[in-house]
């Protein structure tokens, strides 16, 4: 259930991130944490006290009421939920997959009103991982070279040959006509420039910070290390937590969410742990993964109790999972107040803008009903997204060829 501040607060807490973002302010940079923010900025212990002692006189059971007190975790049954809420919850067949959702608006008491916001779901169409696959690749052992492993379904241009011959790690695929470049963490170095931030008498690498991934799937931790290994990259350093593979896996949270073992979105989790640390190579990575309920994703659980739990460590996360804005709903609004909360913390939540382009909402029909889209996650003034779209075709191969000394076709 998402809450609402007063008119008031909203106008107050907006004032405050200005002034934390105005080097001429006293309080800039004094971030805050997630109970100040719940105690001066957040629905009152009182309200919130009303609201929990509505719900368990349906028969709910509450969860957690989150630090910035904007939201109240619960569960109960579909029974529950048509009594108390005046909705019912059905079966959907939609496009060929099988949902549930309430079939109109919740109700809630008046009385209750002026503090609820709503919901963010009673069903469960969930963000999905943005992760496109385009087909595997093999390192040849005699050479360390890599090489493109053609599918069934995906053909290769120029595949290097068994001697080893060939591009290296840089792979070119072929698909439905159109040419994607495989790009290992040296090619992102080069094409990006960060080489130099890297190798600096004083590096700029990530040291000392501590990074986090929203993830509703755990990895194999020998997937974190191979990498690592693969790619000649150095080792992860020594976080101070639950430490497997140099990563702190937080997982199935006592009393939160449950553990959601190795789910369809590992390899989405697989490439956000590996591609974090290969942009900041010595930052510590929180991997905290939450399973789908019913009617609440994991993503959802795991970025809020990023923000809400580990706001004096994270200082910038990563969401690699989208939902299309127009169908998004009130769920707008939680994402709008969780960033804006962690901004508040001195929190970057970046957002990926998602791997199908322009197609959020139609990704995956054989045909395009809505036009231009984009993904909700990534459409709130506080969160920072960017696709490799925005940059023209020619130009980002000009980028490219200039800093890899390479000619790319």
């Amino acid at each position: 259930m998402m809450l609402q501040r007063s008119p008031e607060q909203e106008k107050a807490l907006g004032a405050r991130i200005d002034q934390m973002n105005n080097r001429r302010s006293p309080y800039y940079h004094q971030w805050l944490r997630a109970g100040d923010i719940g105690a001066c900025y957040g629905v009152a212990d009182a309200d919130i006290g009303k609201v929990t002692t509505w719900l368990q006189s349906h028969g709910f059971t509450i969860d957690t009421v989150p630090a910035g007190q904007m939201t109240i975790i619960f569960s109960g049954t579909a029974g529950q939920v048509r009594s108390a809420f005046k909705t019912e919850i059905h079966n959907l067949d939609v496009r060929g997959e099988l949902h549930i959702a309430n079939m109109s608006e919740p109700e809630v008491p008046a009385a209750l009103a002026p503090v609820i916001a709503g919901f963010r779901s009673l069903n469960n169409f969930f963000p999905k991982p943005l992760v496109h696959v385009l087909g595997p690749v093999q390192r040849d052992p005699a050479t360390g070279k890599w090489r493109a492993l053609p599918t069934n379904q995906y053909a290769v241009e120029k595949e290097p040959q068994p001697t080893g011959k060939g591009v290296d790690p840089l792979v070119t695929f072929n698909y439905n006509g159109l040419t994607f470049w495989a790009v290992g963490p040296q090619d992102f170095y080069a094409i990006y420039n960060e080489t130099p931030l890297l190798t600096a008498s004083t590096p700029i690498n990530g040291a000392g910070q501590t990074l986090a991934v929203v993830e509703k799937s755990d990895v194999d931790p020998a997937d974190v290390t191979s990498f690592r290994s693969q790619f000649g990259l150095p080792a992860y350093p020594s976080p101070p937590n639950n430490t497997q593979g140099g990563v702190n896996f937080i997982d199935g949270i006592a009393n939160y969410c449950s553990n959601p073992g190795l789910s369809d979105s590992e390899s989405e989790a697989d490439i956000d742990v590996q591609w974090i640390g290969t942009t900041a190579p010595a930052a510590i990575i929180d991997f905290v993964s939450c399973a789908d309920t019913e009617t609440t994703s994991g993503v959802d659980l795991s970025a809020s109790y990023i923000v809400n739990n580990l706001e004096s460590t994270v200082s910038a996360f990563s969401v690699s999972f989208g939902e299309c804005e127009a169908q998004l709903g009130s769920g707008a609004s939680f994402y709008n107040n969780l960033w804006q909360q962690a901004v508040a913390e001195g929190q970057t939540p970046i957002i990926s803008a998602g791997d199908s382009g322009d197609d959020r909402c139609d990704r995956a029909d054989n045909i395009g009903l809505t036009g231009l889209s984009v993904n909700g996650l990534a459409s709130t003034p506080y969160n920072v997204a960017l696709k490799p779209q925005d940059v023209e075709p020619t130009e980002w191969l000009q980028l490219a060829e200039k800093n890899t000394g390479r000619k790319l076709l």
